[in-house]
């Protein structure tokens, strides 16, 4: 991390932007309408990409793991069903 930038602001800073556009995107704020096409997943990883390449940290993009799919699967599959009668749908497992 850069100079004055500890692991805790770091890790505020990704979970404050996905809650954030998660929050506005299904309530589906006028103010978004430009960011509104596509899947939800994509905007929540493309705004903490932006964080923490904003910190200089830019590691290659990785396709989705087990450990994505047990969360999605499994451990939030309740969630991830209630999401999905709200229209919003997370990508599919590879």
């Amino acid at each position: 991390l850069k100079e004055g930038v500890d692991q805790h602001q770091a890790t505020f800073s990704i979970y404050a932007i996905a809650f954030g556009t998660i929050g506005l995107l299904i309530k589906k704020d006028h103010c978004c309408q430009s960011m509104m096409s596509g899947i939800l997943e994509d905007r929540v990883m493309a705004h903490g990409n932006i964080v923490m390449d904003g910190l200089g940290w830019l590691p290659e993009p990785e396709p989705e793991n087990e450990f994505i799919v047990y969360l999605k699967t499994d451990l939030f599959a309740d969630e991830v069903a209630l999401l999905q009668t709200r229209g919003v749908y997370l990508q599919t497992a590879v």
